[in-house]
């Protein structure tokens, strides 16, 4: 693996440790009086999961065509969809027998979170502006 691939993907790793963190931390932060919390975590987080599942495509694709990257395209198919990128990743982890200190996250809990993020990703992000606009896409994601 080239220096130049090397470090665009240590550098996307990094990006996305500080996101997840951040969208965490964020999380533990907010409450009902400070609803913009909710709205910046859950963006930091859903885009950390959606480049994390992308990452995790990228190197299984890298792995298997001997050193090649995929066209934007074969990413980019997946869009915002949290939930596709999660089952994907998942394949691949138990394609390749990669085994989790804790477990793999898919107990009903994480099936839930999921739901709620790749609503939130796939458009639930607008709902304040939704609702100004009186469009019927997309739910609360604080309420849910």
């Amino acid at each position: 693996m080239g220096n130049k691939v090397f470090t665009a993907l240590a550098e996307e790793a990094a990006f996305k440790s500080k996101i997840l963190g951040e969208g965490v931390t964020q999380l533990a932060k907010a409450n009902y009086a400070m609803r913009g919390l909710y709205f910046s975590s859950f963006s930091s987080i859903s885009l950390g999961i959606e480049r994390l599942g992308k990452l995790c495509i990228l190197l299984d694709y890298y792995i298997s065509s001997d050193g090649s990257f995929p066209k934007e395209e074969y990413v980019r198919k997946f869009g915002h969809d949290l939930g596709k990128l999660y089952e994907m990743s998942h394949n691949i982890a138990k394609r390749n027998d990669v085994t989790f200190k804790h477990g793999y996250p898919d107990s009903d809990i994480h099936m839930e979170i999921m739901k709620l993020l790749t609503g939130f990703a796939r458009g639930d992000r607008y709902a304040n502006l939704n609702k100004l606009m009186e469009e019927s896409y997309g739910r609360d994601p604080i309420s849910e």
